[in-house]
């Protein structure tokens, strides 16, 4: 690998974390893994990374240092699979790659604006589609559940559940299996007029509670994170509406996407939120995530005393007017 004469090289998930020297390209990781795990490569000074599986026996990364996510990997049978799948999706994220690059390096008046933004989507089903027969042809991969997994929330939940019952039973039994199957068991994403899901989360102490526990005459669900800037303009709002209708049974429930706990802990306190606040420190697999299916923050749900879902999505004008709409109405 081309780089600096000397920099730190990283491997980690969420659960696991390496490091060492890399010194005038070359490095080297010793140890064994209990079962096949897929894991991120990056380096010291890059934003980039490089997926990959971490698994017994020798593995090979070679590439350059400025070009991380395009590294190529030599590995085990799981690697083999990825490599499979990179192959056949490369000339399709590549192009993906180069309109991206055209709108965050553009300006407003981009030519051929409409007709590149259809490309774009045109070129995103037929990646889906390799996807997807990727899967169904390889039910025995763990690459399979892997990506399964990944897109769960972008592909109807009947897809997904159709392409997981095909699945290889030993596949369904791994770690990434089971935590599939945990998703594919939560209830659907409840819509407006339909009774809202109960889920547990943990408080601010670390203590486990329900949301049916906390709820109000009228309960604001609101999804949020320390890092999301449009959350943070948003809660001065929040603690607007919290303290005029309080005492009229408005409550508030924030839940954070935060995986940092002390974090979450600093915004609560700088941005003065003195609700009831729940994390599980899951992101992006928490069950309120899943139930819900929260892609974006600031996201909420409004609910009644009678755990109907009233509204969704609701921000700014269009909040403070839904509010004062059902505080102040007249009798």
């Amino acid at each position: 690998m081309d780089a600096p004469d000397t920099v730190t090289v990283y491997i980690q998930n969420s659960k696991f974390s390496d490091s060492t020297l890399a010194i005038n390209g070359h490095f080297k990781f010793r140890g064994t893994t209990p079962y096949p795990m897929r894991v991120l490569f990056s380096a010291e000074k890059s934003n980039k990374k490089r997926s990959f599986w971490l698994e017994n026996g020798g593995i090979r990364i070679r590439g350059k240092y400025d070009k991380i996510d395009k590294l190529k990997v030599v590995g085990g049978e799981n690697q083999a699979m990825q490599n499979i799948l990179d192959k056949k999706s490369k000339p399709i994220v590549d192009e993906i790659e180069a309109i991206a690059e055209i709108f965050i390096n553009g300006t407003d008046d981009i030519p051929d604006k409409d007709s590149l933004l259809a490309r774009n989507k045109e070129l995103s089903n037929q990646l889906k589609k390799i996807e997807m027969r990727f899967i169904e042809e390889h039910p025995n991969a763990l690459e399979s559940v892997i990506l399964l997994s990944s897109l769960k929330r972008t592909w109807s939940r009947s897809k997904v559940a159709s392409l997981y019952s095909n699945l290889d039973g030993k596949i369904k039994e791994s770690n990434y299996g089971m935590e599939l199957a945990r998703f594919l068991d939560l209830p659907e994403n409840p819509e407006v007029g339909e009774n809202y899901v109960d889920f547990e989360s943990l408080t601010t102490e670390g203590k486990k509670i329900s949301i049916s526990q906390l709820l109000g005459e009228l309960t604001l669900i609101d999804f949020w994170a320390s890092w999301c800037v449009p959350c943070r303009e948003e809660n001065p709002n929040l603690v607007k509406l919290h303290d005029r209708y309080s005492k009229n049974g408005l409550k508030i429930i924030s839940v954070s996407l935060d995986r940092d706990k002390q974090k979450w802990l600093t915004a609560i306190e700088k941005d003065s939120l003195t609700w009831d606040h729940l994390n599980d420190l899951k992101y992006p697999d928490g069950d309120a995530i899943f139930i819900y299916n929260i892609s974006e923050i600031p996201d909420n749900i409004l609910i009644d005393s009678k755990g109907k879902i009233l509204a969704r999505s609701l921000r700014s004008d269009t909040l403070v007017n839904t509010m004062k709409a059902l505080f102040e109405r007249e009798d």
